[in-house]
């Protein structure tokens, strides 16, 4: 199955996951769930299908040996007691999470793909996301105004930094939606927004090289976490939404200062020479800042709000 849809506050089997961690009967199921054993085999049933290992032994219930690396249910799990998401679509396959998250057109909703046939970069470059690689997308309402947007572009990249240096690695973030190791792209974060203009919906998707391939032609600019250490998709998956949401609400709750801060505590491109290209002019001279609203300061004086960021050797 290419498709699975998981309605955070109606799910059961995530809790059961949890019960199954040790044997536990399906007496003991059935009642705390209150679902039937026809509802619990059927659930079993599905788990096994997804690359779960589950032992049945009469008498005893069931326990649950094995997990796959990532899965619906384990990305539920790591969402579990969030205000942030309601629900969860999953897919094997799709052209691009932000694409997905687009056409559905709910806030408050995760798209996560373990592959993308059509993954998107800024400027609609290709973002290459073969299997290995961690990519979702995230739907909110953040109640921001059209100009305060960017902001969040900021915030999820120290999300992603913060999280992958917890895991050890040595990240930094460059300006505007980069996360680097070293002087190659781990990360890139691409935020659309949809509709109406008081009240936009915003689409926060993230792609993150964990265990995927690099392709020859980018092997110079991009790079897997692999090469430095062997972690987990989900792992990386559970340090980022942990990061993002802390960060996202310290940004809803007006604490953007707080979050400019450790930003450019963290940032690869302040006090480097830089040209930035928008729209088919360029800024040149030296980082010195990030101002107010997120701008990227030139020299201590002329700021530029988005464009692409070139470093000059």
């Amino acid at each position: 199955m290419n498709y699975y849809k998981v309605e955070l506050s109606k799910d059961y089997t995530t809790k059961l996951i949890e019960m199954i961690g040790e044997w536990c009967s399906g007496h003991k199921i059935a009642k705390e769930l209150g679902i039937s054993r026809t509802a619990i085999w059927k659930a079993i049933a599905k788990l096994k299908e997804m690359g779960y290992k589950v032992e049945t032994r009469k008498g005893k219930g069931y326990k649950l040996l094995k997990k796959p690396e990532i899965s619906v249910y384990e990305v539920a799990l790591a969402l579990k007691g969030s205000d942030l998401i309601d629900k969860i679509y999953y897919y094997k396959e799709i052209d691009s999470t932000n694409e997905v998250a687009k056409r559905k057109g709910a806030s408050n909703i995760l798209v996560f793909a373990e592959r993308q046939s059509a993954g998107k970069g800024r400027l609609g470059r290709r973002w290459f996301s073969d299997y290995g690689g961690l990519y979702f997308s995230i739907a909110l309402k953040p109640g921001l105004s059209i100009d305060d947007v960017p902001k969040i572009t900021l915030t999820t990249g120290l999300a992603v930094c913060d999280a992958l240096n917890e895991l050890g690695l040595k990240a930094r973030i460059k300006w505007p939606n980069d996360v680097l190791i070293g002087k190659k792209k781990v990360c890139g974060i691409l935020c659309e927004i949809v509709g109406e203009v008081e009240s936009p919906l915003v689409i926060v998707g993230i792609g993150v090289n964990v265990k995927n391939e690099i392709p020859d032609e980018l092997k110079d600019k991009a790079i897997s976490i692999k090469e430095f250490k062997d972690v987990s998709l989900l792992d990386v998956f559970c340090n980022i939404i942990k990061n993002f949401s802390s960060n996202y609400k310290m940004l809803i709750g007006g604490e953007w200062k707080v979050i400019r801060k450790k930003w450019i505590e963290k940032s690869d491109t302040i006090g480097k020479e830089v040209v930035v290209s928008v729209g088919g002019k360029k800024y040149s001279g030296k980082a010195t800042g990030i101002d107010e609203d997120g701008g990227l300061i030139l020299n201590g004086k002329t700021r530029v709000y988005s464009g692409e960021c070139f470093y000059v050797a």
